[in-house]
């Protein structure tokens, strides 16, 4: 998983890259889990998760979100994101890991659209993604 920081004046954002869309999209969500300090543990749950949006970028946030969903409220600690199926608007996921007893350490309130894109280039691929916090 390769992800950085950046820098962000009111939010937090991140960079992310991958050998591809797949792998872009597993380690978006992983790093987001890292941030919130909801990511480690076991793989005692295993929870299927489908996706739709109107373009990949829009799904890349819904995916996103969603994995905020079961670690804020579902205090689910992720371990592992796999990703088979992956299209323009729809992916289906299953999310490996294990419950925790308390919220994430950090709070994050949302993913946001501003400034994302999914940019193809040498062979993978990158995004940029800025959370509110």
């Amino acid at each position: 998983m390769a992800y950085s920081l950046i820098e962000h004046t009111a939010d937090t954002g991140f960079r992310v890259t991958a050998g591809s869309v797949q792998g872009l999209f597993a380690d978006a969500g992983m790093a987001l889990a890292g941030i919130a300090g909801a990511s480690g543990g076991r793989e005692t749950v295993r929870t299927e998760v489908t996706v739709e949006g109107i373009d990949q970028a829009d799904l890349l946030v819904r995916w996103l979100q969603e994995l905020l969903y079961l670690m804020e409220v579902r205090r689910l600690r992720i371990s592992r994101l796999e990703i088979p199926e992956l299209g323009d608007t729809r992916m289906t996921a299953v999310v490996k890991g294990e419950y925790g007893s308390g919220p994430p350490a950090r709070e994050i309130k949302g993913v946001t659209y501003h400034g994302l894109e999914i940019r193809r280039a040498g062979g993978g691929c990158e995004a940029v993604i800025i959370v509110d916090v």
